[in-house]
């Protein structure tokens, strides 16, 4: 059977160094099959890149031949081309074979353009589709908390959902169902937390990036190709899915009276495109089905919340595009100076007392795929990096991991009137 992205690749280099293609007689013999396979294949291609920017349905042009791919095109098709969502980056003459002088395009995808109409689209389909299918909302009756009132902050960073590894040096693995096995610890650490306090005051589920692994193959800086064993849909399916049922679960177990859900969409693999879209799905349905559950999610590189007088700074710790490194594993000056500035513009200290700021203001992140925390006392606040809770890649165990690597989560018992706060590690 053909390759069909090999033989598109070789017409396309065709037309861009001779002008034209070749004839089908010669592909065919070629690439030993029939000429009327490959004229279809190729009338596919067109249609398909017009629409998709695919060279075939599901598979994805790299970023080093889309502007070739775009270039050969017009130069066959002239203006049959759907550049919308591009950008011209260069323009050139070239003399053809009869003299004549024509102008060709260099295009480059334009992001800046092409996102915000578009997902807002998506999104209200979404949210039309789901009101059709929540026809009774669920309100879970509350009481008021007491004065020992305790909370529960549910931190997981870095699930790379669709993430695949290669080659592993020590037996590691990661797939769906790992995921989902590992969802499903989240579940147990809030009972042990609801049998050894009682009903919580507040539950806050927070999702500190890089929830999706990649878009169509690629982070979202477009950089790094990414081994993968779920399609793009196939990663949003499964992490509406899982969290869906996840929210359904804790609603019905009634372990809190006040549930929260932070997601934050500015990463360096899903990036906020993906993330946002299927953060946002998930809000949509969260605020259908059950209204009381508080939702936030965060579109800039960094957020905050409060429980009582504990404020906690979420960020992943790379965005997904202007960040050179990202926040390391231990606070650094540069690190301390961004954090003092954002607390200050957003006054989070003005009720704690002064010399209490490392109790009550923590900054929580994840990206590093590993366990640390430290206080600042000269930028006032608790420095957290949270674990993944994927599975140590290939590309980290050749480079970082010296070894298996760890994964797991981070919860927090906070008590919301005093600074006492209990920090569990739970590992897989």
């Amino acid at each position: 059977m053909v390759n069909k992205v090999a033989f598109l690749k070789v017409v396309v280099d065709d037309i861009l160094l001779n002008g034209n293609k070749r004839t089908w007689a010669e592909y065919s013999e070629m690439f030993n099959t029939s000429k009327d396979v490959l004229s279809k294949s190729f009338s596919r291609f067109k249609n398909t890149y017009a629409k998709n920017g695919e060279w075939h349905p599901g598979n994805f042009i790299e970023p080093d031949y889309k502007t070739k791919v775009t270039e050969a095109l017009y130069k066959i098709t002239g203006d049959e081309v759907d550049t919308s969502g591009f950008r011209v980056s260069k323009m050139y003459e070239q003399q053809t074979k009869d003299g004549e002088i024509v102008l060709l395009k260099s295009y480059e995808r334009d992001k800046d353009k092409e996102t915000e109409d578009q997902i807002d689209e998506w999104l209200e389909r979404f949210k039309l589709i789901a009101v059709k299918q929540i026809q009774n909302p669920i309100i879970i009756p509350q009481k008021l908390s007491s004065d020992n009132a305790k909370s529960l902050a549910v931190f997981t960073a870095d699930h790379h959902i669709g993430m695949k590894v290669e080659k592993p040096l020590f037996g590691n693995d990661y797939n769906e169902k790992i995921y989902r096995d590992r969802a499903k610890e989240w579940l147990f650490a809030i009972k042990e937390a609801y049998e050894a306090y009682g009903t919580l005051s507040n539950l806050h589920i927070v999702l500190l990036g890089d929830v999706l692994d990649n878009y169509q193959g690629y982070t979202a800086r477009g950089t790094h190709l990414m081994p993968t064993n779920l399609r793009t849909s196939e990663q949003f399916e499964l992490f509406l899915q899982v969290h869906i049922d996840l929210f359904g679960h804790i609603l019905g177990e009634k372990w809190a009276e006040n549930i929260h859900f932070h997601f934050i969409t500015d990463d360096n693999h899903g990036g906020t495109e993906l993330g946002y879209i299927a953060s946002r799905a998930l809000e949509i349905y969260l605020n259908l089905k059950y209204p009381q559950i508080k939702t936030n999610v965060v579109k800039d590189f960094i957020g905050h919340f409060n429980i009582g007088k504990h404020k906690y700074i979420i960020s992943h710790g790379k965005d997904d595009k202007f960040m050179k490194h990202g926040w390391p594993m231990k606070v650094t000056p540069q690190v301390t100076k961004f954090v003092s500035s954002y607390i200050k513009y957003n006054g989070l200290t003005n009720d704690i007392r002064f010399n209490e700021e490392c109790l009550y203001v923590s900054v929580v992140s994840g990206d590093l795929h590993q366990y640390s925390s430290e206080m600042s006392p000269e930028g006032g606040f608790r420095y957290l990096k949270v674990p993944a809770i994927s599975a140590t890649s290939d590309y980290s165990e050749y480079n970082y991991a010296q070894g298996k690597g760890y994964s797991g989560f981070v919860t927090e018992v906070v008590s919301d009137n005093s600074p006492n706060r209990s920090t569990n590690l739970h590992w897989y």
